[in-house]
């Protein structure tokens, strides 16, 4: 494989392509482009899980209340536990990955800590764990132009 692009000195790293519009400036008055794809022909090795944030699993389940189905800004999403915490021993036992769904407030408030079977309601879609190596397919945002020749879709 030819790499073309610029080394970056000391790190093995090459640059392939750069953002086209945004550029830093250092304080010797230098402008960069910033690096948009790189490669290195080091191992880097992948992550064996995606974690469990509010931010992730929005993603996962594409911010919409997956009790009403309402599409939901970022900053607006619950997190809801299906099993409540207070059925656990160890909270952190119940935040995981088939547990956890992106919930309104409204949704969220009326469920409460009961079961589904107690508040009424009823899930969407089945949660589950994300690959890791797949977990951007997850997304719904537009990759940049610069990125669109390396990631699969």
């Amino acid at each position: 494989m030819e790499i073309i692009g610029n080394e970056m000195p000391g790190e093995g790293v090459y640059v392939i392509e750069h953002y086209a519009d945004d550029i830093v400036t250092s304080s010797g008055g230098q402008e960069f482009h910033l690096p948009a794809v790189a490669v290195t022909p080091r191992f880097i090795k992948k992550r064996k899980s995606v974690p469990v944030r509010r931010y992730n699993v929005a993603i996962r389940d594409d911010s919409t209340c997956q009790y009403c189905n309402s599409k939901l800004p970022l900053k607006k999403t619950t997190i809801d536990h299906i099993i409540p915490r207070s059925s656990f021993d160890k909270k952190e036992d119940a935040h995981t990955w088939d547990n956890v769904v992106i919930a309104c407030s409204k949704c969220n408030t009326k469920k409460g800590s009961k079961t589904l079977e107690q508040a009424g309601m009823r899930l969407l879609k089945k949660p589950i764990e994300p690959n890791p190596n797949n977990f951007i397919s997850f997304m719904s945002l537009d990759i940049p132009e610069e990125w669109r020749t390396y990631v699969r879709s």
